[in-house]
């Protein structure tokens, strides 16, 4: 697990040094959003700086700093996703939504990146890769083109579906039938239609593509 540790005046994290931090007047902030989670953020400052995982989150005040979400802090001035200051944020409205997702009066943030376009009202997280609107879907907050919002659904990790198409993350499948096209349910990895049997390969990530005789 990793972890910070003070030793001979210096302060390491997961086995690496901690730069320009004072080991004099350390205080570790617990993270309450975090649970049972063995991959949590590890914070912690001292009397000029804040650091997240060894690493300091720049701009951040010591004396104001706040954990608000799983991923998301703050102090008096900024909205901090992670070691980035989210630019512009709105202090007074700015509400975390997800590990990945917030907003304030303005703007949807998934991390600390505004979703440029985005309806307000009907804006909707699908899962931790999806989310929608009134008028479009999305794929790890960018644009899934051509897909239709009424009839769009996830289907598994890897694929989902619309009135038109099949999707594998966030590209079409030309050559899938979506009338036939269906999970295995032996092996979520897996899809088949009437004409190929679609596999992800878990090493690297790749759909391989096998026609069906």
């Amino acid at each position: 697990m990793k972890r910070y540790l003070k030793k001979d005046n210096k302060v390491y994290f997961n086995n690496n040094i901690v730069k320009n931090i004072n080991p004099h007047s350390l205080t570790f902030l617990k993270n309450p959003f975090n649970g049972n989670d063995i991959l949590q953020n590890h914070y912690i400052k001292d009397n000029k700086s804040v650091f997240l995982n060894g690493r300091k989150i720049p701009e951040a005040s010591p004396e104001a700093f706040e954990i608000i979400g799983k991923n998301y802090s703050k102090d008096n001035f900024f909205i901090f996703y992670m070691n980035y200051k989210i630019e512009n944020a709105d202090l007074c409205s700015f509400i975390v939504l997800n590990r990945y997702y917030a907003k304030d009066k303005n703007f949807i943030y998934r991390w600390n990146l505004k979703l440029e376009g985005a309806d307000m009202n009907s804006f909707e997280i699908i899962d931790d890769l999806y989310s929608k609107d009134n008028k479009s879907v999305y794929y790890q907050g960018s644009l899934l083109k051509n897909a239709d919002v009424k009839t769009f659904e996830v289907i598994s990790y890897w694929f989902s579906r619309d009135k038109n198409n099949i999707y594998f993350e966030n590209l079409i499948l030309d050559e899938a039938d979506p009338e036939t096209f269906y999970i295995d349910t032996q092996e979520n990895n897996t899809a088949h239609d009437k004409n190929y049997s679609y596999t992800i390969n878990l090493d690297d990530n790749k759909l391989e593509r096998i026609l069906l005789r």
